[in-house]
């Protein structure tokens, strides 16, 4: 009977375990890169995690809320980067787990993301430093930009 029981809360106790890992998803890399006047950052996780974007273009911010989402290893900060646009990248824990990832840029922004899904899933996002090119110079540099990633023009 002891031995049925001490069975019994090992199951449980393994059951708990595999159900709360089950669907968390890992942080693998983040990384970005210049296009003059716009910056593309590529979130890359190890699967399909709900999330949550809070644009704050006035005070230069870019808040990711990742839901069921763990920091993978060597993650971390990205501070003091060499980015015409983006200033730091943090990631912190949070409670229920819950990871978020917030960019701080150096001017207003305009912010466009898609999901890209293939062995790993990726959050992009697309930030310009304004919305419309305005003169000829900003429309060759948003031209570059969607001609190298091979998007549709503005």
């Amino acid at each position: 009977m002891r031995t049925a029981l001490k069975f019994g809360f090992f199951i449980v106790i393994v059951f708990l375990i595999s159900t709360s890992l089950y669907g968390q998803h890992t942080l693998k890399e983040i990384y970005y890169r210049d296009y003059e006047m716009i910056n593309r950052t590529v979130i890359v996780l190890t699967g399909r995690a709900n999330y949550i974007i809070d644009q704050q273009a006035n005070n230069r911010r870019i808040v990711l809320t990742l839901e069921r989402t763990r920091k993978g290893p060597g993650i971390s900060a990205l501070e003091n980067i060499s980015s015409s646009l983006l200033e730091s990248v943090k990631v912190n824990d949070s409670s229920g787990g819950r990871l978020v990832v917030t960019i701080t840029t150096r001017v207003p922004f305009y912010l466009e993301h898609f999901d890209l899904s293939g062995t790993d899933h990726r959050i992009v996002f697309d930030v310009f430093s304004k919305r419309n090119p305005n003169t000829d110079l900003e429309r060759l540099a948003f031209s570059k930009f969607f001609f190298t990633v091979g998007q549709k023009s503005f």
